[in-house]
C-alpha cells in the first residue's frame, strides 16, 4: 500500500535533519516513499503538525497515517491547541468519527506542565515566550523518537534535530 499511495501523492517541500537549519537532504518533490524511508531508531514513528497540514488536506495525511499504522508504526498530531474535547472531535471528524491517530502533543498543555510564563492577547489567548513555543516541537520529536514530522512552519522546523519535512500548499 505505501507504494501505491507514493505514487499517488506528492508533498512539495524539503526533507531537513541536522543541527543546521535547513539542512537540504533532497531539493524537489519528495514523496511517501522517500518520507518512509527516514527512520529514526527501529518502530517509524510520524510526527504531523495539525493546523496548516492535516487539516489543509486531511484526505492525503489521514490515507499516510493509516498507511504507518498498517506498517507497524505510530502517529504523532502535534499542534498548539489544547489537547481537550474541541481537539479530539475535530481530529475525529476528519475521518468519520474515527480514531487515526496514536498521541496528540500539545505545545500550550507542555508548556503550562512546565510552569512556562505567558500573557494573555487581545482576544484572550496564551501567548508564551517565542523560545519557548518555537522549540517545542523539535524537543517533543527528538525525546519520543519521531522519525520524520512534517510541518508548515518554518519557525518551528529550524529547531529540529531529527528529520523534518516543510510543508507549504501552492
Amino acid at each position: 500500500m505505501i507504494k501505491t499511495l507514493a505514487k499517488c501523492y506528492k508533498i512539495e517541500g524539503q526533507i531537513m535533519r541536522g543541527n543546521e537549519p535547513f539542512t537540504v537532504i533532497r531539493p524537489s518533490t519528495v514523496t511517501v516513499k522517500d518520507v518512509l524511508s527516514h527512520h529514526h531508531g527501529g518502530r517509524f514513528k510520524l510526527g504531523l503538525d495539525f493546523h496548516g497540514v492535516v487539516d489543509k488536506f486531511p484526505v492525503i495525511f489521514i490515507d499516510l497515517a493509516k498507511s504507518i499504522h498498517r506498517g507497524g508504526g505510530e502517529v504523532h498530531v502535534l499542534t498548539g491547541s489544547p489537547d481537550d474535547a474541541k481537539l479530539e472531535k475535530e481530529l475525529l471528524s476528519l475521518n468519520a468519527g474515527k480514531r487515526w491517530w496514536d498521541r496528540v502533543f500539545s505545545i500550550t498543555d507542555h508548556l503550562l506542565a512546565k510552569g512556562i510564563t505567558y500573557r494573555i492577547d487581545s482576544i484572550g489567548g496564551k501567548v508564551f515566550p517565542d523560545s519557548d513555543w518555537d522549540s517545542a516541537k523539535a524537543e517533543y520529536c527528538e525525546k519520543n523518537g519521531i522519525s520524520v514530522h512534517i510541518d508548515d512552519s518554518e519557525t518551528f522546523l529550524k529547531h529540529f534535530k531529527t528529520a523534518c519535512l516543510l510543508f507549504k500548499q501552492g
